[in-house]
């Protein structure tokens, strides 16, 4: 059993209307530290396309870690999930320079992912 208390989360909501909005938060910030949901290319505009949906995800993350009152900067730590290990080379096209000039820590695992996605990412973050 945690002793965190909600009290001590803050809870954001890019979306209130979101329709996963029951099931997951889209953004937790904890002490200085923002934890963002997986985010997979089924939402972008080009869902099969590796490198655009690459660069969509990252434009969507950062927007959320601005709204957290963090950076891309500010990144610890992503993990980047390939529905197929060929993609790497595409994804990291549109990866390189996404994060400053630290980049952060990285893990990257080829995994099935829902919705036909082809790329996802998990990312966390300090304020």
């Amino acid at each position: 059993m945690s002793n965190i208390s909600t009290a001590e989360a803050k809870y954001l909501a890019i979306n209130p209307n979101h329709a996963n909005a029951a099931i997951y938060t889209p953004a937790v910030v904890f002490g200085n530290t923002v934890y963002l949901a997986g985010k997979t290319s089924w939402i972008a505009p080009k869902p099969e396309n590796v490198r655009a949906a690459t660069s969509y995800l990252l434009d969507e993350v950062e927007k959320e870690l601005l709204h957290a009152g963090s950076s891309m900067e500010k990144v610890l730590k992503v993990v980047v999930y390939l529905r197929d290990m060929n993609d790497y080379a595409a994804m990291n096209e549109a990866y390189v320079g996404r994060f400053g000039s630290n980049p952060p820590a990285r893990t990257t695992l080829e995994t099935k992912l829902p919705r036909n996605s082809v790329v996802g990412f998990d990312v966390t973050a300090y304020i």
